[in-house]
Order: C-alpha cells, then structure tokens, then sequence
C-alpha cells in the first residue's frame, strides 16, 4: 500500500507540470466546541471537531483527477487526513482513534465506444447511482464503494447500469477510509460483494436510482440490500427526493427493516426551507417504529446565513455520546424504544468569505430514554476551507 501511495504521488507531480488534464481539489474542515451537561461526573469540556470531519478533530482531503488527451482514460484519488477520538471498524487501533492518513478511493477508469461502457478498477467510488437524499447522500450511501471493479453502461442518454464485484467494502462510517483494510485477502466466489444499479434520468422532470446488493461475508454485517431513490427535477429551486431501503433480506420476514427517507427544501430568493424525516420499521415482533422529523429555515443576507435546524427523534438507540456531534441523529435499534426520544435546536450562523466559511452555533439536545433523562448544549465555531 505505501509503493501505492509513493506511486501515486510521483504520478501527481509529473502529471501536475505536463498535462492540463490533471486537476486538484479538496478541503480543511475543524472546529471546537465547548460541551455542557448536567449528566453526573461529566464537567464542561472543550472538545476539537468539524461536522465534514464526523465531528471529530480535523479533516484534510485531497482529490487528484488525471485525464488523457483523448478523455477516454484516467485515474481518480484521493488522499485524506483525519483525526477521530472513536473506533470505525475492527480496523481500527488506538493509533486510529488519535489520527489517520487514509486512501478511501484511488482507481483507474477507461471508456469505450464513445462513453457507451465505462470500466473502474481499484478502491472503487462512483456517485452515479446516488439520489443526493438524506440516505445516499451521505457519506456511506454510495452503493459501489469498494477494492474491486465496477462496469458501468449507458446504452441510451440519461439511463446508467452497472453491476460491481468487491473483495473489500465495508461501507458506511468511514471504514473505507482506513488504509488498514486486509487489501490483500482472497475471498470466496460467494464472499464478494456485489452489486447491480440502475439509474435514469430525464432532464429537468426526474431521476430515478435503485441497486441491489446480494447477501455476501464482505461489507456492512454481510446483508443482503435493496435501495430505491426519486429525485424531482422539474420545479426550479425544489429539493424533493424519497428513497427507501429494505435491509436483511435474507432473514427479511424475522429480522428485515424498512426504511423511508424524506428530503424537501424549497429556496424562494433569499430564503430557504426545508425538511428532512425518516421511518424506520423492524420485522422484529413487538418492536415499535421510530421515526425522525428535522424541519429547518435559512436566510442568506449577502455572505452571512442564519439558519435554524430542529430534530425530532423517537424511537431507537438515539444516545449523544459526550455530545460529540451536532449533526443528523439516524440510529436505531433492531428493537427500537418508543421510550427514547431525542428533541434538538441548533441556531447557526454562517459566514462566508470566498471559498472558505466560518459558523457560529449553539445545539442542544434534550434526551429522554426508559432509563434516565439528559440536557446537553454544544456551542460550536466550525471552520472549512475548499479548493
């Protein structure tokens, strides 16, 4: 993995005063907040973390894309530092939970017959199958993550099929992030992830994505997956996209969930709103469904954007641990709670300044569960700069 790396870096600075093809971008994301909590033996704190960065510590990224002359070649990579104060996966290690440098993606990809069939081979990431909702567009959501190889076709313009082979993916919580990953494991024909996706758009009225991911030993728990995604096009300045997900197919009828996503937001000149919900359903007899509803509003005031953000969970296994966070809260249980019930307010506001914004923001969370209840308030100063 290091001669990968080394390999990369000579390809990028020879590339990088030869071709105009070879592009760079990227990102720093941290910032600090000052937690409060009337949870006993827990004293105000300060606590480092940017909401790119998963809330904790810092993030460096950097893209690397390299096309030929005749755009029907090239290699895509990225390069990331992150600092995090909690375990991903079973990869990680008490050096991970200080910091990492991490490759989540680095593949080559060729085009043949005009652009007709695309082929991918390496730490795979494509965002072709991705709604932008409030599941696949987060990070994790993109179904054909993975060290493998992927074949895209689109046969007719707007429709994209694709079917992925992937020795290594974990999907989901940054695991693929970790350079750590057994890259070099062999894994049995049934072991391999796969994956089929199906995508089709039509301009200005909608898009439309679903996939599915047959039950394998290789990523997120070895379930079996089925995703559908709705995006509307056809209203300038509307955000309406529906997904739904049905996991562990292959227990469904004992143990399978059903989830339905909700993203809206609609921008009237200078002011934005919007919602986004979630259900979540278990098969599991006896278990109640929790749902989350997070409604919010900004307004933009030349480079200064307040904004507000309300969250609503009930159900689930919704704790806020050390209140690290001031993000979703999407977690659930196999069995989820009607007891447990997460209520927060997050007032913000944004200052940009060219490419680069500061916010400013207080969130805080009143938890109630079956076994005590909690107050938290995070005050927060967020900073991300991209390129």
């Amino acid at each position: 993995m290091k001669r990968i790396i080394v390999f990369l870096l000579v390809l990028a600075a020879g590339t990088a005063l030869s071709a105009q093809e070879f592009k760079w971008s990227g990102y720093f994301n941290s910032g600090l907040g000052v937690v409060a909590t009337d949870v006993e033996g827990i004293d105000l704190f300060a606590k480092a973390f940017g909401n790119d960065a998963e809330q904790n510590g810092f993030r460096f990224r950097l893209n690397g894309d390299f096309t030929n002359a005749d755009a029907n070649a090239g290699v895509s990579f990225r390069f990331q530092a992150q600092a995090t104060t909690f375990a991903q996966n079973a990869a990680a290690t008490a050096t991970t939970a200080l910091g990492y440098f991490s490759l989540p993606y680095a593949y080559g990809w060729l085009k043949f017959l005009n652009g007709i069939i695309t082929v991918k081979g390496g730490i795979v990431d494509d965002g072709t199958w991705n709604s932008a909702g409030y599941l696949l567009g987060r990070p994790g959501g993109d179904q054909s993550e993975g060290l493998g190889a992927l074949l895209r076709i689109s046969p007719v313009t707007g429709l994209d099929l694709g079917a992925g082979a992937y020795v290594n993916s974990l999907l989901g919580g940054g695991a693929n992030n970790f350079l750590a990953l057994p890259f070099g494991d062999g894994k049995e024909l049934d072991d391999v992830k796969y994956t089929f996706n199906l995508g089709y758009t039509v301009p200005d009225l909608l898009k439309v994505v679903a996939s599915f991911r047959p039950e394998s030993a290789t990523g997120n728990a070895a379930s079996s997956r089925a995703i559908i995604g709705v995006s509307i096009l056809a209203v300038p300045g509307l955000t309406a996209i529906l997904e739904g997900e049905l996991d562990k197919l292959q227990d469904f009828s004992n143990i399978g969930t059903i989830s339905v996503y909700e993203t809206l937001g609609y921008k009237i000149g200078d002011l934005g709103f919007g919602l986004n919900a979630a259900e979540y359903l278990t098969q599991v007899d006896g278990a109640d469904i929790s749902i989350e509803a997070a409604p919010w509003v900004s307004y933009t005031l030349g480079n200064i954007v307040p904004r507000l953000d309300v969250t609503y969970f009930l159900g689930g296994t919704t704790t806020v641990a050390s209140a690290n966070t001031y993000g979703r809260l999407t977690s659930y249980a196999t069995s989820p709670d009607a007891d447990n019930r997460v209520l927060s307010v997050r007032p913000s506001v944004k200052i940009n300044v060219g490419s680069a914004f500061v916010e400013l923001g207080d969130v805080v969370y009143l938890v109630n569960t079956a076994a005590a209840d909690s107050f938290w308030n995070v005050f927060y100063v967020d900073f991300k700069w991209s390129f």
